[in-house]
């Protein structure tokens, strides 16, 4: 046999045997011992330096070991995440797995929060907005202004002390709690100006407390009055059943 062919021959049985002993499906390296990346599509990667040619949904890179970025999943993280997820949506399934952000609701979240609620969960509800408008769905803010009474960013707080109406601008006096829609006065503040006008100057105190301490007087005089005569008619009716107990016994 002629040499040549002999070399030809037995190159040919090398590679017949190198490829018998090729890594089988999900391994790599010398002596196929190093186990193929997770992330590979049908765990199939380089036998030689176990790179991967295709990732599974949601993983990207040459051993696909590394996360869709922020706001992107799926296949070669060719998709974009379409509701406002918090965080970003999962870089898999293209959920919100965390939640949805402040002012809006739904799995993929991507539906602002029903009228009159707003923020976190939707949880919170709307302030007094002018005209029944709803406010905003992430902030609370009314947009329309707020209602006669209350005042704050989310209309959510009743006028200052003493202030009423539109924007709280109109005054009621700074001693009286009135209403803060109508302006209508609640407390004593007629009473607290008489006692003001009489008790202002020094010299009228002595006419204040005169006049207060001779009703005061006459009340307490008329009081001690009906007790006394109250008692003194129950004891008269208490000897008067003893006399009437005492009669009976003897007959």
């Amino acid at each position: 046999m002629d040499v040549s062919i002999c070399v030809f021959v037995i190159i040919d049985l090398m590679l017949c045997v190198k490829c018998t002993f090729a890594c089988s499906s999900g391994w790599y390296g010398d002596g196929c011992v190093l186990e193929c990346p997770s992330n590979c599509r049908g765990n199939v990667c380089d036998v030689t330096q176990g790179t991967c040619s295709n990732c599974t949904d949601g993983w990207t890179g040459n051993y696909c070991d590394q996360p869709c970025s922020l706001g992107t999943f799926g296949k070669d993280c060719g998709q974009v995440c379409k509701g406002h997820c918090k965080d970003g949506c999962n870089h898999v399934t293209g959920k919100c797995d965390k939640g949805c952000e402040d002012g809006w609701y739904t799995e993929n979240c991507n539906i602002g929060c029903p009228r009159g609620s707003y923020g976190a969960g939707c949880k919170y509800r709307c302030g007094r907005c002018r005209d029944g408008v709803g406010c905003h769905h992430v902030t609370g803010y009314c947009v329309s202004g707020c209602e006669p009474g209350y005042t704050g960013q989310a209309c959510n707080n009743v006028c200052p002390y003493g202030h009423y109406g539109e924007k709280c601008e109109k005054f009621c006096g700074a001693d009286s709690r009135c209403n803060p829609v109508t302006g209508e006065c609640c407390g004593c503040t007629e009473l607290l100006k008489l006692v003001e006008e009489r008790g202002g100057n020094l010299d009228h105190k002595s006419e204040v407390v005169i006049g207060l301490a001779v009703p005061l007087g006459v009340s307490l005089v008329v009081n001690c009055t009906l007790c006394l005569a109250t008692c003194y008619y129950y004891i008269i009716y208490k000897e008067e059943i003893g006399k009437r107990k005492g009669e009976n016994f003897l007959n």
